[in-house]
């Protein structure tokens, strides 16, 4: 698809509530306010797409970004492209996005080690993205004894981590409790451990912070690898 079209479809679906929506969640960020069905309409349309992916990219908003994460081919993506697109990221879903991007990549291991000992916001949700992704996927090849070394780095640092690196590092624990028996435990003795979580979703929001002890002990809950 041509770069102008793609653009233009994009700006057709915007909306300035969505984008109040979207901006209270880290207020000052540029977003068009296009609804997830409608970006993914566009995605469906693109398919694969890296040059595309690498323009939408560049022009600095949310939406086209996102779309950039599912339109680019993982094997086309650079570990400078990774380390640059991180550090540009100002959006939590928007990081979730590019890790589900790089879990894809060859990069996935060594950027979840790098981004989860990273203090900046969006990188450290980033990093414990991939970790539950890799938690999730029940085909990795993350060892039980990593995944209890991230249990005890977020039982230690989830409550001084920043707010929204914070709303992940809650929902990991989930994850790996899922993967067998063994991790359960340890995932419920960790999620019990660190306790109510405060995370500030912006102002008029309904959004709830999980409680992963109750996730763990729920049979209905679900977890899905990227």
């Amino acid at each position: 698809m041509d770069f102008d079209i793609a653009v233009a479809e994009l700006e057709a679906a915007r909306s300035e509530q969505i984008a109040t929506i979207y901006s209270r969640r880290n207020p000052g960020i540029e977003t068009w306010g296009v609804r997830y069905g409608d970006m993914e309409k566009l995605v469906k349309k693109i398919r694969k797409d890296s040059d595309l992916a690498r323009q939408l990219w560049a022009i600095g908003v949310v939406e086209p970004r996102i779309v950039a994460c599912r339109i680019m081919r993982p094997d086309d993506l650079t570990e400078g492209e990774i380390d640059e697109w991180v550090g540009q990221v100002e959006w939590p879903s928007l990081a979730d996005e590019l890790a589900n991007l790089v879990y894809r990549t060859p990069f996935r291991d060594r950027k979840r080690e790098e981004w989860t000992e990273s203090n900046a916001e969006f990188v450290r949700r980033a990093g414990f993205t991939l970790v539950y992704n890799a938690a999730a996927d029940l085909k990795s090849e993350i060892s039980d004894d990593e995944l209890l070394g991230y249990l005890a780095q977020i039982e230690r640092e989830i409550h001084a981590s920043p707010n929204w690196s914070r709303e992940m590092m809650n929902v990991v624990p989930i994850a790996i409790g899922f993967r067998n028996e063994q991790l359960k435990e340890a995932a419920i003795r960790t999620a019990t451990a660190y306790g109510k979580v405060d995370v500030f979703h912006g102002d008029k929001t309904n959004c709830k912070v999980w409680n992963a002890v109750e996730a763990l002990n729920n049979p209905k809950t679900k977890v899905k690898a990227p």
